[in-house]
């Protein structure tokens, strides 16, 4: 039966009067809003002001919808309404309700700007328990207008709108050949979106003997169909030839179907087009003709999986069962063995099992899939389901455990019993970070047991959401947890599959090649303009493309994603460079690159690394997955922002060799001797690499740099067994430090990254060894008027009056309270930090530390620690608490390179430093002032930059009892002149002496305590040993090796090796 109501909101035909409440047919009421007014039928709300909601309402009796979805469709129309600060904000179409005791809201998709008139659906599924239900359409958090007209309600008795295609006697029971009958109980996982060919041996590994196979022909404008069907079956001809081989039978998947979903502004998840187009109907039917001609022999196919979770909501022109009964046919008129896999409706849910009705065909299995309660296992998934649920427990007033579940799956387990059918549940998952994750899917596993229904986890390393390869802190990717539980109990379950024979047949894999790199081809040709040459006489054709001035000039070449789209690769070439320039940036240089354009219109850039200077002819390649979804391919060989000239040839594609897994691999160095800086001059020094996996040596190769203070540099590859280290050798004629740095490569030269927080990062170590750092002294001396032009820099400050501009507390803490502070200041910005002072500070009565930051652009807080006073300077005196986006703005922008200008570098006074340092100033002039400071205890301190502005400070402030400086930066910047290695720092210009912390180093009064890496790359060691060997008065400083500027994987201070040394 049809319940729908329609309720038109009208003015006129009624002869009614605006007012508050207007009357509807069917006893409905509308309560508007003051923005709300109704005129000829439409209701139109207004806003003005974003900070007051405009939303008209509407009671519906919740009765009829208990334990259904309610649907409601409004047609609307809006015009200026400004964008919201919150995305669920804006345009409101709401169901409204009360349940369990809480209210809900269920709104449409974000809507905002202008849009003529269209239809919003919104739907949920309402519980048993629901008290009210408010329907409510208006504008919040938004200006501008809205319009709605012809409002309807609609709710399909699922029996009615399902009935069976075909029908089946009384006591009809499922019939199964052999093929079927024989087969044991199947258990393993769902694919991943991109085809890799290491990842099947890793599947055996686990004991998997189950896999679903997606097929994604997603078209784009001016793409078909049927060639994206044809591009992801030559994908699965790999698949299943590797399957075949493995013991692993593979249900094959079509995740998209004809025409795609129709956006129904709102919906969950939206409706098939092709239940209301025959052609698109016509083709999904073709599609599985093509299929089942193209595996009907193949031993390997566990079954078609015919419609990936159908979604019919009202009746359409055709029915989802209807439409795969008619596939089902004629792929039995190819093929009469292979099985079938038929979908509930509602996303294969568990409950339409009750209103499934069998097929009477052979080989028929049906397919469930299992996410129940949705608002638990996609907890935190998507923005609209943030509150944190634990299994067992309430979800949404209901009480989840295994008993829970068997009722859910109850309609499930009564059609297989009913029927005698052979259940496959294709789908299941809880997210990672779901408390009680693994208990969720021990007792939903628990019943699949029971029920010995066949399953597919998902997903077999598709999104690390549902990895079952990382632990369960929340979206943290930073190293996998093999001991995780949930794996363990996957793979424990795996551990009891049997072994498949799958020889035999007669189906051979439809192979297509990769595609060749033609550089004869009339597309690089047409390109062959201002210094790019075809040289066809060569043994090999070479591409040739040089520039005599630093810029970009490429030849690009498409290529054909209907074969490369969803599929892992390895690009490949030979490259010769000759007089390159200094890169400006590290991702510049000689290209030989992969542009992928994505769904969505963003570009990936994916590239070799290359050196500068002259190279002879040398392989390079990289190893990447194109995504299925790809909408543009690219292959850009050239030159960008850079002279010189490059050359190119045999730039091909191919597959790549089983690599060694090393998402838990690290690095791990030593020397030949404990004491790292006791070489002597010419002495040979030995640097021992191994690559280690869960504490135990394996092998890999390594992409070595051995780089030393007298110039010298060398990078090589080296292939590394287990049982033995790789072992280097090097020497130094003069006082100074040799480092070397080794990092994880591929076969293909590719650096190994692995997961650091929310990007990635290389695996690799560092190590380095000394001669006599003692006798380190800097390269070029620091200027004559050194003092001369501080104590001139000094008078600026001192000339512009400290003011206070701003002291707001910005939180309090268990035992501090915090405050925003901006202070007058010389030069474009203000002094900007954040100050922390405990709660029961007394006058006079505590320490003060003043910190500083390391380089960069982001917010602050002061970290309160009992007993002192802390002030966190920012460097820039920009504002505190801002969006990242903000910050990001600046450093992308304004303060992009600061630091790095040659040309302001040219003179003190154009320096970006010197008002930085003068803003520091200023902090510790304003810090002093604190009647809470004890007027004795000064310490001031800093990392990395920061350390350097704390060098800067202690030696322009007699008052300072203590310098703390860790990994300092800008060391003895002239270094790079004499050879020294070179660090991060900026090109030597005779302005930087006046900034050199060495030279502020010279004037420090106070203790100084340094601690810093002898692997900092930089902040290389040699030019920190300068800054120890030029402080004056009482030092400490702690050198570890092993230590970079910021941490290698595996790298443990608290067992580090180091070197320490003191003068009192």
């Amino acid at each position: 039966m049809k319940y729908c109501i329609l309720l038109i909101v009208t003015l006129l035909g009624l002869g009614l009067q605006l007012a508050a409440e207007i009357a509807l047919p069917f006893d409905r009421k509308w309560k508007l809003p003051p923005g709300g007014t109704i005129s000829e039928s439409i209701l139109t709300v207004s806003a003005t002001d974003p900070a007051v909601p405009q939303l008209a309402s509407h009671p519906v009796d919740p009765e009829p919808y208990f334990g259904r979805s309610l649907i409601v469709r409004f047609e609307v129309k809006y015009s200026d309404v400004s964008k919201p600060e919150e995305s669920y904000n804006g345009v409101k179409l709401m169901i409204h309700y009360f349940a369990n005791g809480k209210q809900y809201w269920t709104n449409c998709p974000p809507l905002y700007g202008s849009s003529d008139w269209k239809t919003v659906t919104v739907e949920q599924q309402m519980p048993g328990d629901t008290e009210w239900i408010s329907l409510e359409a208006g504008l919040q958090g938004s200006t501008g207008k809205l319009h709605v007209r012809n409002v309807e309600l609609v709710d399909w008795d699922p029996k009615e709108l399902h009935r069976p295609p075909v029908a089946v006697p009384e006591n009809f029971r499922c019939e199964y050949t052999e093929r079927v009958s024989s087969l044991p109980l199947l258990r393993g996982m769902m694919s991943p979106v991109v085809y890799r060919s290491a990842d099947f041996p890793a599947m055996r590994e686990w004991n998997v003997n189950l896999l679903r196979w997606q097929l994604h022909p997603n078209p784009r404008e001016g793409e078909k169909y049927a060639d994206l069907l044809d591009r992801d079956l030559n994908i699965l001809d790999k698949v299943l030839e590797q399957c075949q081989k493995l013991g692993i039978m593979v249900i094959i998947d079509l995740h998209s179907v004809p025409g795609g979903k129709e956006f129904n502004h709102g919906a969950v998840q939206e409706e098939a087009k092709l239940f209301d187009n025959p052609e698109f109907a016509e083709e999904f039917v073709e599609s599985w003709r093509k299929i089942a001609r193209r595996y009907r022999d193949c031993p390997a196919v566990y079954g078609y999986d015919l419609f990936n979770e159908p979604n019919q909501k009202t009746p359409r022109r055709i029915d989802y069962l209807e439409l795969q009964y008619r596939a089902a046919k004629a792929i039995r008129e190819i093929d009469p063995e292979t099985p079938i896999c038929i979908a509930a409706n509602d996303w294969s849910s568990p409950r339409y099992f009750s209103y499934l009705h069998p097929l009477p065909l052979k080989n028929i299995i049906y397919n469930v899939h299992m996410y129940r309660p949705l608002n638990y296992t996609h907890q935190r998934v998507v923005p609209a389901l943030t509150r944190i649920y634990t299994y067992p427990g309430n979800v949404d007033g209901k009480y989840w455990d295994k008993e829970a579940l068997r009722r859910c799956l109850a309609p499930v387990r009564e059609f297989q019993q009913k029927y005698g059918a052979r259940i496959v549940m294709s789908e299941f998952s809880v997210i990672r970070w779901a408390p009680g994750g693994e208990r969720y899917l021990a007792d939903l596993l628990a019943l699949s047991e029971e029920y010995q229904w066949d399953w597919c986890y998902h997903a077999f390393r598709e999104w690390d959401g549902w990895d079952l390869e990382y632990g369960n802190q929340y979206r943290d990717t930073s190293c996998k947890d093999p001991e995780n539980p949930r794996l363990k109990l996957i793979l424990d379950l795996l551990a009891k599959n049997r072994k498949l024979d799958l020889s035999g047949g007669s189906w051979k894999p439809q192979t297509t090649p990769l595609p060749a790199v033609n550089l004869t081809s009339e597309v690089v040709k047409k390109q062959l303009t201002d210094g790019r040459r075809l040289d066809e006489t060569a043994a090999v054709s070479t591409l040739e493309i040089t520039r005599k001035t630093p810029g970009s000039t490429f030849v690009t070449i498409p290529l054909p994603l209907s074969i490369l789209g969803g599929q892992e690769v390895v690009l490949s070439g030979e490259i010769a460079h000759k007089a390159i320039s200094q890169k400006p940036k590290s991702f510049n240089g000689v290209k030989l690159m992969l542009v992928i354009t994505g769904p969505g219109g963003g570009t990936n850039y994916l590239q070799v690394p290359t050196g500068e200077g002259d190279s002879g002819w040398k392989n390079y390649a990289l190893k990447t997955e194109i995504p299925y979804d790809a909408r543009k391919l690219e292959l850009y060989l050239g030159l960008e922002g850079v002279s010189g000239t490059a050359k190119f040839r045999n730039i091909r594609f191919s597959e790549p060799k089983p690599q060694i897994d090393h998402s838990r691999s690290i690095i791990t160095g030593e020397l030949d001797r404990s004491n790292a800086v006791s070489y002597k001059p010419g002495e040979p020094m030995k640097f021992r690499f191994r690559i280690l996996q869960s504490g135990k040596p394996i092998g890999g190769r390594l992409r070595v740099i051995v780089a030393g203070d007298d110039g010298s540099r060398r990078e090589d590859e080296y292939d590394l067994s287990a049982d033995r280290p790789l072992e280097l050798t090097a020497s130094l004629n003069q006082p100074g430090f040799v480092m070397a740095e080794a990092k994880l490569i591929d076969d293909y030269g590719n650096e190994i990254r692995r997961k650091h927080g929310n990007g990635m990062k290389a695996v690799q170590f560092g190590l380095a060894a000394g001669v006599q750092p003692e006798k380190l002294t800097q390269a070029i001396a620091e200027p004559a008027d050194f003092d001369k032009f501080w104590k001139s820099a000094k008078a600026e400050l001192k000339a512009a009056p400290l003011r206070v501009l701003e002291r707001k507390l910005f939180k309090t803490t268990q035992n501090s309270h915090i405050y925003d502070v901006k202070l007058s200041a010389p030069g474009p910005r203000p002094t900007v930090g954040s100050l922390a002072i405990p709660k029961d500070a007394q006058k006079k009565s505590l320490p003060l530390h003043i910190q500083f930051d390391g380089y960069g652009v982001r917010d602050i807080v002061a970290q309160d620690e009992p007993g002192k006073i802390v002030f966190f300077v920012g460097p820039h005196g920009v504002d505190l608490h801002r969006e990242p986006a903000f910050y990001d703005k600046l450093f992308n922008g304004e303060l992009y390179g600061y630091g790095f200008d040659d040309r302001q570098n040219e003179n003190p006074h154009d320096c970006y430093f010197k008002y930085m340092i003068l803003r520091d100033l200023r902090a510790v002039q304003y810090a002093m002032t604190l009647p809470e400071w004890d007027g004795r205890n000064l310490t001031i301190a800093g990392g990395s930059q920061g350390a350097f502005q704390a060098a800067a400070v202690t030696a322009l402030t007699p008052e300072a009892t203590r310098c703390e400086l860790e990994i300092p930066w800008f060391c003895e910047l002239g270094g790079i002149t004499a050879g020294r290695i070179r660090g991060w720092r900026p090109n030597w210009k005779k302005g930087l002496g006046y900034y050199d912390t060495v030279n502020f180093a010279r004037r420090i009064k106070c203790p100084v305590q340094i601690e810093a890496g002898l692997s900092d790359w930089v902040c290389p060691p040699s030019g920190v040993w300068c800054l120890y060997n030029v402080l004056p008065g009482s030092k400490r400083m702690k050198m570890f090796q092993g230590r970079n500027h910021g941490p290698y994987f595996g790298y443990d201070q608290k067992k580090a090796p180091f070197v320490e040394v003191n003068q009192q």
